[in-house]
């Protein structure tokens, strides 16, 4: 189907169906209005208050770890206040990664797409990417968790899209300083993306050299080059931080200790396997059913030229299916290792979306290979196809409701419940008391709030100091 010759009657389908996606994003965007300090927010609060942003992001590399980007932004977003609007921008940020993503490699395939059903099938990506989360509040609301794993997630898209773009057009100046930038400030955010992008870039180099065309994969070999460079420099960064040795000290003392490498290796890729396992028979198994329909009657649909479309189904069955589970799975594992080096221990959800985003990307694209060695439709059956895509885009909104009904009722239930503490608290210091009895949060949001425990219970006497704070315990 040719992108200038688009039925009149399904554009008006896929307009509906990216309306009807963007919608659902939205909401979830709009839930942020109910967006609270969570964990160990208070803390950075009461530091760069003390210290201000500069001093924190030094304070904490020298006394815990190197993370600066994500440092700086945490520093800066929790004390502004950028807990109402962030969800909305971090889902936009996924949506347009996984949208450009899809543009460019279409383009680079020489496959005649849509715009409206690139817009529609990015969007389904990150709302499928969204839904397989472990826990929806620590990955896309508690703002200091999204600095770290979830925002260089989402610009691991667009770096990915920016390279294809560079590959296709012609490398400039400003290409280059963007890719050598925009990997760095990945890479800087934690341990996690420094170890998955030298890995994912790994991989890319390895794709090129078998796939790509002489022109293209010079060009590749230059972006990802330059890439790795900025990769590379933001690990080093991380690594010299002496807030490692400390912060690894400070946790031996909960009886959590540093791993032995090899050990290490083989427990990531343990750890990568159960997250992927949970993926698809807890979190979302309804996401990764419409990745798989979603992916295969887009190859049936949207064909890569008659050319490319031989050099593919020579290739696909030998090398295609087999490289591609093993590239996501030895970059899954990747990201999980440094988190298994420090604690032995399975990531914590908010982690997760690094590794789920890679398998929502294997999901659809070895659906896509899947579907290109079916023998192509006839014209008449296109519609039928189309009909299969607008149900699956369909269902997986309607799958929503029910998680941003809970997420709705959880969310508001926690900042009603802040809200309460914070005025007793503020009301307190105006009135220069000595100390005021804080409630504890509901029973239904006690664990998701994560709080109770002297760590946060501390968090917050650092945040008002002048005056003593009494917690009381919920009773169980």
């Amino acid at each position: 189907m040719n992108e200038d010759t688009v039925n009149p009657l399904d554009q008006r389908g896929w307009l509906a169906a990216c309306v009807l996606l963007i919608t659902v994003l939205v909401v979830y965007a709009m839930l942020g209005i109910w967006n609270r300090p969570l964990a160990d927010d208070s803390c950075i609060i009461a530091t760069v208050d003390r210290v201000g942003v500069i001093g924190y992001v030094q304070q904490t590399w020298w006394n815990w770890t190197g993370n600066v980007p994500s440092l700086l932004l945490q520093a800066v977003g929790t004390t502004t206040g950028w807990y109402g609007w962030w969800p909305g921008a971090l889902l936009a940020i996924w949506a347009i990664g996984f949208v450009w993503l899809a543009h460019e490699s279409a383009k680079i395939l020489r496959i005649n797409v849509p715009l409206l059903v690139e817009l529609a099938v990015g969007t389904a990506q990150a709302i499928a990417v969204n839904d397989m989360t472990g826990n929806r509040y620590q990955t896309l609301y508690w703002l200091t968790g999204t600095f770290a794993y979830a925002l260089p997630a989402a610009l691991t898209l667009i770096l990915g899209a920016a390279v294809l773009r560079a590959a296709r057009q012609g490398i400039r100046r400003s290409h280059v300083l963007a890719v050598v930038l925009l990997s760095f400030v990945i890479g800087a955010c934690s341990p996690t993306n420094a170890a998955f992008l030298l890995f994912l870039l790994a991989a890319g180099w390895l794709g090129a050299f078998m796939w790509a065309r002489d022109s293209s994969r010079r060009r590749l070999n230059v972006l990802i080059g330059v890439a790795m460079i900025g990769a590379v420099v933001a690990a080093f960064i991380i690594l010299v931080s002496p807030g490692n040795a400390l912060r690894q000290t400070a946790l031996a003392e909960y009886g959590i200790h540093r791993q032995p490498f090899l050990k290490s290796v083989v427990n990531s890729g343990l750890y990568s396997l159960i997250i992927v396992e949970r993926t698809i028979r807890m979190t979302a198994p309804v996401a990764n059913v419409i990745l798989i329909v979603l992916g295969m009657s887009s190859a049936m649909l949207f064909r890569p030229d008659a050319l490319r479309y031989r050099a593919g189904s020579r290739t696909a069955g030998r090398l295609g299916f087999p490289l591609l589970l093993f590239s996501g799975l030895i970059v899954t594992a990747a990201a999980v290792f440094p988190a298994a080096l420090s604690t032995g221990n399975l990531p914590e959800p908010r982690l997760w979306i690094i590794p789920q985003g890679v398998w929502a990307l294997l999901v659809f694209g070895f659906s896509y290979l899947v579907g290109l060695s079916v023998v192509p439709p006839r014209s008449s059956s296109q519609p039928c196809l189309r009909l299969v895509m607008f149900g699956a885009l369909f269902m997986l909104c309607i799958a929503q409701i029910p998680d941003i009904i809970d997420q709705w009722r959880t969310i508001r239930t926690y900042a009603s419940d802040f809200d309460t503490r914070y005025d007793l608290v503020t009301a307190a210091v105006d009135a220069n008391a000595q100390s005021v009895s804080i409630p504890p949060y509901s029973t239904s949001v006690y664990e998701f709030a994560q709080l109770g425990n002297a760590f946060e219970d501390d968090c917050w006497q650092q945040r008002f100091p002048q005056i003593r704070l009494e917690f009381e315990r919920a009773v169980e």
